[in-house]
């Protein structure tokens, strides 16, 4: 039986596999319509039902994952020279990154922070180790939770996405965890990872509110959020008009809904970054110039290192090697706003960071998690069906292929 063609279902949760003869060596195999099965009208969960207790679980095994990269990520030293973050003398562009700044300030004297500090092993028995624990550990534990909604929120399994959302903390290791060239910690790369895979989620679900309370705070995190705005243009582009709109060329009406929220975005994203660039003006910059400047050009090293071939393995990593899959199984994602948002972003980014940041510190990449787990989520749930949950066949040979005849 030759497969000569995997046809796009006709449900969205179905799969249609056409078999054609298209030889005289491949002998009288009628063609044959299989689909993949669902029962009581509802496709099968790839996992068992959900309940309180397995809930609970699922949590505590999160969180013992979420603390085991967080204790294996401190093990690395500081980039940021601390005391001087904390008052806001750091170089820049690190400074503008002033969040984890205010963080530090509320609960660098507290007493539990210190006495915390006291009972903790090397590297962890200071106060700024003790809070980038904390930080790192809820910000991955709430990438992982908006994550799973995401996921959840695409396929309608609950179950699934939790346990998909579980490669966001895989990727994680490889992206800022990386036990080879530059290892350090920076207190934004955790939280920066968080606001994306949240801001995702407030996007699909079109929590509006919620969304632009957080996005003020993303900015003061790292700057990156503004690829946010991007996605958020690609996925309301594709995801919010019916098919008859489109084919209407309804353009207009598209942009004048899409506009005020991107003219909103970009000017609390101008107006924060302009304050941080005034309020830090005076501090030194990354390579012995004045402040002032937002970004630093890297081009041409970037493009140095691109060429040497031992840097490949190092960039085939970003998101656990696992980058080449989603290229691979793309049209398996089916879902106009997340297909397009991976590869708009995705590419955008690289075009920036290769101007801006240092190519061979993947770290700059690691927000790119926050698409991808829900991409290879989207393919694994639309490309595979539980096995065990498919129809028998009775004993039937019409329903088995030839090698089984």
């Amino acid at each position: 039986m030759l497969v000569s063609k995997l046809g796009r279902a006709t449900e969205f949760n179905d799969v249609e596999l056409w078999v054609k003869d298209t030889t005289a060596v491949h002998i009288g195999y009628k063609v044959e319509q299989v689909r993949h099965p669902k029962i009581d009208g509802e496709r099968k969960r790839f996992f068992t039902k959900d309940s309180p207790l397995r809930f609970a679980a699922w949590i505590t095994f999160t969180m013992l994952l979420c603390m085991h990269f967080c204790l294996f990520y401190l093990s690395n030293p500081s980039f940021l020279r601390q005391e001087l973050y904390l008052q806001g003398q750091e170089a820049t562009p690190f400074q503008y990154r002033v969040l984890p700044m205010y963080v530090y300030r509320a609960f660098i004297h507290t007493h539990a922070v210190i006495a915390t500090s006291g009972h903790m092993p090397k590297p962890l028995n200071n106060p700024y180790a003790v809070i980038l624990l904390g930080i790192s550990f809820f910000s991955l534990m709430g990438a992982v939770l908006a994550t799973s909604g995401t996921i959840m929120r695409l396929t309608g399994d609950r179950v699934f996405g939790r346990w998909m959302s579980l490669l966001v903390v895989y990727m994680t290791y490889f992206n800022l965890a990386p036990n080879w060239g530059l290892k350090y910690t920076l207190p934004y790369d955790v939280p920066s990872l968080f606001f994306f895979c949240t801001g995702l989620y407030l996007i699909i679900c079109r929590r509006w509110w919620v969304y632009y309370l957080l996005f003020p705070l993303a900015v003061l995190n790292r700057e990156t959020i503004c690829f946010l705005t991007i996605f958020f243009v690609v996925w309301e582009w594709f995801q919010t008009d019916s098919e008859a709109a489109v084919a209407a060329n309804q353009i207009g009406r598209r942009v004048m809904r899409i506009l005020p929220h991107v003219l909103v975005q970009a000017a609390i994203w101008f107006g924060i970054k302009l304050y941080l660039a005034h309020m830090f003006a005076s501090n030194p910059a990354e390579v012995g110039r004045n402040g002032g400047s937002i970004f630093f050009g890297h081009l041409g090293y970037n493009l140095h290192e691109l060429i040497k071939p031992q840097q490949w393995p190092v960039l085939l990593s970003i998101c656990g090697f696992l980058l080449p899959a989603l290229w691979v199984g793309r049209r398996w994602i089916r879902v106009a706003g997340m297909s397009w948002g991976c590869a708009i972003v995705m590419g955008l980014w690289f075009l920036g960071m290769i101007q801006v940041g240092v190519i061979t510190e993947i770290r700059i990449f690691s927000e790119w998690t926050a698409f991808a787990v829900p991409a290879l989520a989207l393919i694994v749930y639309h490309r595979f069906t539980p096995i065990s949950y498919m129809e028998p066949c009775g004993g039937s040979t019409e329903c088995q292929g030839p090698e089984l005849r």
